[in-house]
């Protein structure tokens, strides 16, 4: 059995740590080239189109203290456009496409870049980029919307429980709500499933559904709220470095970029290698096949 395989089977924490770690290096570049195709291309046209001023933006964004920034992002949003006639309708779908189609080419480059590591196949950074390009992005996009469907649908759900009233409603509101993280635990393997397992959407659903059953579902499901609440507590410890560091002149700026880049590295290397992790540990032994073919993957 693949030795990585084998420690996420007797070892999951500190095996999926070990991945996101030796990953961390490409997929924060690809974390860099994401960022900046976003910032370059689709947020200049999002400007456009919700006539947004990109100095008010800059402006918000390099606010220090939250409750101030949060209150110039409402001043900001009341100035927005927001007459949805069929072009601004048009436009932000192409937008929204725009972000889903850049977001999944991220997500598929981490993917490859945890297999290659896990099935201890040697890619460079050139490789990596290369291959990251196929048509695994546009099913990516296809699961995304599906899955998005699928939990507004049991979002929707979950509120009607509300129209009960009285003590009754929380408690089914309550419920409602763990029964749906664990519907939505019971896809988590659906990326990964069409990455490295190179199946349809469908298949991939299927797969994913079959694999994490509803105690499974429901044990991953508590995992993340705690794994949530550490996070949550980080981020905020880390926001406030990065506010005191938005202090020192252009320094601070500089510092104040490479911690988001670094911040957004490990959280794309650590999720994706979670899932990956989750995927190969209840898939089939697999065996180290040398290096990977990237022939096979390339869209032509």
């Amino acid at each position: 059995m693949n030795p990585v395989q084998s420690r996420l089977r007797s070892e999951p924490f500190s095996t999926v740590f070990e991945i996101a770690a030796r990953t961390f290096k490409p997929i924060t570049i690809g974390y860099l080239l994401y960022t900046l195709v976003s910032l370059i291309f689709i947020l200049p046209l999002l400007f456009i189109v919700m006539d947004i001023d990109p100095a008010v933006y800059m402006d918000m964004v390099s606010i220090s203290d939250p409750i101030q920034r949060q209150q110039a992002a409402q001043e900001m949003i009341s100035g927005m456009n927001m007459e949805f006639d069929p072009m601004m309708i048009l436009s932000m779908m192409v937008i929204v496409c725009g972000f889903l189609l850049v977001g999944s080419w991220f997500y598929n480059l981490c993917f490859i870049a945890i297999e290659a590591y896990i099935r201890d196949r040697s890619l460079s950074l050139g490789e990596l980029i290369k291959k990251s390009f196929n048509a695994n992005v546009f099913w990516l996009v296809l699961a995304s919307l599906l899955i998005s469907l699928i939990g507004f649908s049991a979002s929707i759900l979950v509120s009607l429980f509300s129209a009960v009233g009285g003590g009754t409603a929380v408690l089914l509101v309550l419920v409602g709500f763990v029964l749906m993280g664990g519907l939505m635990m019971r896809l988590m393997l659906v990326f990964p499933a069409i990455v490295h397992g190179n199946m349809s959407v469908g298949s991939a659903i299927a797969h994913s559904w079959k694999t994490i059953h509803f105690a499974r579902g429901m044990k991953y499901f508590g995992v993340s709220i705690l794994v949530f609440i550490s996070l949550v507590v980080l981020l905020f410890v880390l926001g406030m470095i990065q506010a005191a560091m938005m202090m020192i002149p252009v320094v601070g700026v500089v510092l104040y970029i490479l911690l988001s880049l670094a911040m957004g590295g490990f959280m794309s290397a650590w999720t994706t290698a979670v899932v990956s992790g989750i995927y190969f540990r209840h898939s089939d032994s697999i065996e180290d096949t040398g290096r990977m073919d990237l022939e096979d993957h390339l869209i032509a």
